[in-house]
């Protein structure tokens, strides 16, 4: 049911009808009443999906669902346009920049009750006025051209939240906790398969005689009989085909929006990493004797992207069989079963050395990423761990963590840098386990390189983590000083470096000063601009502190900056979100890192319980009462007195809403105080 009190969009996929209504404007009701209309509004329904599944408006590479725009295009579009690869993107770019957008001439649907004027004598019945033109026109935003369209519906511009963007499909609605995006893919899925052919069914007889243009040109049919004798074997045949189409179907069938399969890697998919190989850096120095060079330069980046726990690195024997062969690397993307491929040459002449590396995207087949180093052949083995570790990091800024990754590495030692790249790798999963460990990795860094800041403030930040996270009960007044004092130490070696004052902001947090607290996370994003960290910090200060619509900008800003973000970054800003009351916007990410968690990335327990908190503030009790189950399950400790522990906004009131949500899903009744834990 469409709400007419604010700003919103319906589309129904049974009838191919959009309805917008815009505050104290007419409401559009648009039909896309034919094949081609049909297709391009279920590429918008594609866009609008895609971004309410990562829980924000931006750009919507299509390259990355082809299979669902063939599948549209052979279904609902009737196969009016071609489905090859470059012709369906450069049609669509074509309509979305120049077709969609024209509301006055309507090209790609009717408006009821309104007649376009081809003459003076036909008038309009509906008419237009500018600000609703401008508004739908508004909405079609592209980046790139033809082949490499990105598509965004820009519904911001429009006040209108991702939310209040609803699909029907028959009797199903997203209003009603349905999938009818999910539903409408799965019904065109099952109208494209043949209808399988029943046992004893038998052959149609062909009847129609020989047509006087065949007899012309000398072309006769089989006779009766001679059909008769074919139709058992190629019955027999299409039998089996079509048993071992359906067979193989229900093995292999992807869901909505997934990479074609010949690009996916299964053990990536587990993982839930980007995905890579590295090819043999080619050797174009012409003598053979120089191999050892390329060789080692490609060993050297396998070995220290195998460090990086976000990446899936395939392993140097199953690349290394692509040493001196000419390759494709679309081909050796599916062979090998990644994303992304790296490749590059080395050159070495008298005591001068170039190499030249680039990134590609072997789905698009897109270069992300490509450089060219000159250097002098000094000291090879500090040569081949600087170029290693300036190319690692470009892949970590492309792959990972964006462009914040520039700061982390300030280390000439590559032991150090190599003990900081698995230290942070193991830190992000917020366990007791792993922040010990990383903890001693941090340590075993500032030993090889004292003067690393990043170091030092990665050292505070696990002391940290054990208030942040009651790992530390007995005396976390001790682990908060440790913090502190490591800050300090860092900014004695650079005080330009934004995390320190995000580590002490999170620290003036936990004790309460939550004016420190702001202060310090906004001089961290003054440092920092262009942080992820730093804004995703910041916007839990925020919403602790009782600012959920400022912690929604930091947290939207850090996820941009970091499209590849961390599980735990999808936590704040989902808790920013939930604070403000934007609970299916909340429960969007809480999914999103529940999926993650199951796979290592952070707490399960703790995705859970988020899950069972916002669920229970909806009052749909059911799913809270399942979730809060999963979390005690999980972590038996899970009370009312860890949840004071780990909270620390400075309105009772916002504390009391957890424990009364808990309270409604069935958390035993335990009494405790709604006070900031610490003062310390």
């Amino acid at each position: 049911m469409v709400n007419k009190d604010k700003s919103s969009i319906e589309i129904d996929l049974e009838r191919f009808n959009l309805h917008l209504s815009l505050l104290d404007q007419k409401p559009l009701d648009l039909h896309f009443d034919t094949p081609s209309r049909r297709f391009y509004l279920s590429v918008m329904t594609l866009v609008f999906h895609q971004m309410k599944e990562e829980g924000q408006v931006l750009f919507v590479p299509l390259t990355k669902h082809a299979d669902i725009l063939v599948l549209l295009n052979e279904t609902v579009g009737g196969s009016v346009g071609s489905s090859e690869h470059r012709n369906l993107l450069s049609r669509i770019y074509r309509k979305w920049k120049d077709a969609l957008p024209d509301l006055e001439a309507a090209p790609l649907f009717r408006v009821p009750g309104r007649r376009k004027e081809y003459n003076d004598v036909s008038a309009k019945t509906y008419d237009f006025d500018d600000n609703t033109k401008d508004a739908w026109a508004n909405l079609f935003a592209y980046r790139g051209s033809g082949e490499n369209i990105q598509l965004r519906l820009s519904i911001d511009r429009l006040g209108i939240s991702l939310e209040d963007v609803t699909f029907v499909y028959g009797s199903d609605r997203e209003t009603e906790g349905k999938n009818p995006w999910g539903r409408f893919l799965e019904s065109l899925r099952e109208k494209s398969q043949p209808p399988p052919i029943q046992a004893g069914a038998k052959m149609p007889e062909i009847k129609n005689p020989t047509s006087d243009n065949e007899k012309t040109h000398g072309v006769t049919r089989p006779s009766k009989t001679g059909w008769r004798n074919l139709a058992l074997p190629v019955l027999l045949i299409l039998m089996a085909l079509v048993s071992l189409t359906l067979g193989l179907r229900s093995l292999i069938e992807e869901p909505a929006g997934s990479t074609p399969r010949s690009l996916q890697s299964a053990s990536a998919q587990l993982q839930g990493k980007p995905s890579i190989a590295v090819l043999p850096f080619t050797n174009m120095s012409g003598d053979p004797d120089q191999e050892y060079i390329a060789d080692g330069i490609t060993e050297n980046i396998i070995s220290a992207l195998a460090k990086i726990g976000e990446i899936f690195v395939i392993a140097r024997n199953s690349t290394f069989i692509y040493k001196n062969k000419p390759v494709k690397v679309q081909q050796v993307a599916e062979d090998l079963g990644v994303r992304y491929v790296l490749e590059g040459s080395v050159q070495k002449s008298a005591d001068k050395i170039r190499i030249s590396a680039q990134l590609i995207d072997a789905a698009s087949g897109y270069h992300l990423w490509a450089e060219m180093f000159d250097r002098d052949m000094e000291d090879f083995f500090q040569l081949l761990d600087e170029i290693t570790r300036e190319i690692v990091v470009a892949l970590q800024i492309n792959l990972t963590h964006g462009e914040q990754v520039r700061r982390w590495y300030v280390t000439a030692n590559f032991e150090a840098w190599g003990e900081i790249a698995k230290g942070i790798s193991i830190f992000e999963t917020y366990t007791k386990a792993n922040n010990e460990k990383a903890r001693e990795l941090f340590e075993k860094t500032v030993k090889l390189d004292p003067d690393c800041a990043f170091a030092w403030v990665m050292l505070g930040w696990t002391y940290y983590i054990d208030v942040r996270f009651a790992f530390n009960t007995k005396n976390p007044g001790e682990s908060l000083k440790k913090a502190f004092q490591y800050a300090d130490k860092a900014q004695s070696i650079d005080d330009t470096l934004p995390e320190i004052p995000a580590l002490r902001g999170d620290i003036y947090l936990i004790q309460g000063q939550y004016d420190m607290a702001i202060a310090e996370g906004q001089k961290s994003i003054e440092l920092g601009p262009n942080s992820a960290l730093c804004y995703i910090l910041f916007a839990q200060t925020l919403y602790y502190a009782g600012n959920p619509g400022r912690a929604i900008a930091m947290g939207e800003q850090a996820l941009r900056l970091c499209p590849n973000y961390p599980a735990w970054y999808a936590v704040k800003l989902g808790r920013s979100y939930s604070t403000a009351g934007r609970y299916p916007e909340a429960i969007r990410l809480f999914k999103q890192v529940l999926v993650r968690a199951q796979k290592g990335e952070f707490p399960l327990w703790l995705a859970h319980s988020h899950l069972a908190v916002t669920y229970s503030m909806m009052g749909q009790t059911e799913k809270a009462q399942f979730h809060l189950a999963e979390t005690i399950r999980l972590n038996p400790g899970y009370s009312f007195e860890l949840v004071r522990k780990i909270n620390f906004y400075k309105d009772p009131k916002d504390l009391e809403a957890i424990f009364n949500a808990l309270s409604k899903a069935g958390l035993p009744d335990k009494k405790t105080s709604t006070k900031t834990p610490l003062r310390s």
